[in-house]
């Protein structure tokens, strides 16, 4: 078990597991969080590991086909090496890194060569990023992988922390290409405490869904993961949601994309960034990569100043949501006289 144990889930708990070990299922919570405990949340969530402030790394990952495992795991090594040398704590990659390793000539439908990654190259890649994340001290979002669990296969980041503990998340919102894949839409969304602070990871479409945004509110992340793989629509859809999360949430954002360099599917770059809230003394957007440029953006978001924001009293809008749930806004359907349309 890792020194991070302390785990609050939206639907459940979190599981933890270290390298080595049989790992430990926390017990799980039914149901939607009661906002009532809100301000006894925002005053009690302080751990004594947390850091005044936490420096990330965003990767714009080349996306480029046709690779064995082997030189999967050194390219996402090289990158966290970058990150590493960055002084970087945490480093996060897109969602869906694993088309790396699609044969475009074999022959086989994208469902089954995922299925293939999936039972053949996704559990040593999940290892191999775990340890890689002890050795190098180094948390790490290996972006996501197709997963087998229970004969269902899901789209899956791991989050490798750098002392052995490891943090799986589905994608619960699935898009027609995904369905269409044969992936299974994920029934749970983790919030734990990580070394730096209260933490959840939303895979792309996920940022994007409004019931996931309110049922997050009652339990205060701080740092959102937002890794994805879309089309240049799509992209513009997942970033404008992260803005929105950053400013509902008074929160801090990691999107870390992937959007092809062509219509034809066949490289993916795109553009990740490191973004805020856009309160007083907040930049909005830390920083921000080159269109379409292999590299890792890498900023450092300030967590002090952000607690000592939401503790100030200025704009926290799911804070002030919350605290109106003794008398929750009714929403009400007009109907309107048609005498001069």
């Amino acid at each position: 078990m890792g020194i991070f144990p302390n785990l609050i889930g939206v639907i459940v708990l979190a599981q933890f597991q270290a390298i080595g070990g049989g790992g430990v299922e926390a017990p799980a919570i039914s149901g939607r969080a009661s906002p009532i405990c809100a301000r006894s949340i925002v005053d009690s969530m302080m751990k004594p590991y947390f850091k005044d402030q936490v420096r990330v790394a965003a990767v714009q990952y080349p996306i480029e086909y046709n690779l064995s495992r082997a030189n999967l795991l050194d390219k996402i090594s090289s990158f966290v090496t970058r990150a590493k040398g960055s002084q970087a704590d945490l480093v996060v990659f897109p969602e869906l890194i694993a088309f790396d390793l699609y044969s475009q000539r074999k022959g086989l439908s994208v469902a089954d060569q995922l299925r293939k990654i999936a039972e053949q190259d996704t559990p040593q890649i999940f290892g191999d990023l775990s340890r890689l994340a002890v050795s190098q001290r180094i948390a790490i979002l290996g972006g996501s992988f197709p997963r087998i669990k229970e004969g269902r296969i899901y789209n899956t980041s791991l989050l490798a922390l750098s002392d052995g503990t490891i943090i799986y998340q589905d994608k619960t919102f699935l898009t027609e290409d995904e369905k269409a894949y044969g992936f299974s839409a994920g029934e749970q969304v983790k919030v734990f405490d990580a070394p730096w602070g209260r933490t959840a990871i939303l895979i792309c479409y996920d940022c994007e869904v409004p019931s996931i945004s309110a049922d997050l509110a009652p339990f205060i992340p701080e740092l959102l993961l937002i890794p994805s793989m879309t089309g240049a629509e799509g992209f513009q859809r997942v970033r404008n949601s992260a803005k929105a999360r950053a400013i509902e949430h008074l929160a801090y954002i990691v999107h870390s994309s992937a959007v092809p360099t062509s219509s034809s599917f066949t490289q993916f770059e795109g553009q990740s960034a490191l973004l805020t809230p856009n309160n007083h003394g907040f930049l909005g957007v830390v920083r921000e990569g080159m269109w379409n440029m292999p590299e890792i953006v890498v900023g450092i978001f300030n967590l002090k100043k952000l607690r000592e924001n939401r503790q100030s009293g200025g704009v926290w809008p799911v804070f002030d949501q919350l605290q109106r749930s003794e008398k929750p806004l009714q929403i009400q359907l007009v109907e309107l006289q048609q005498k001069h349309f």
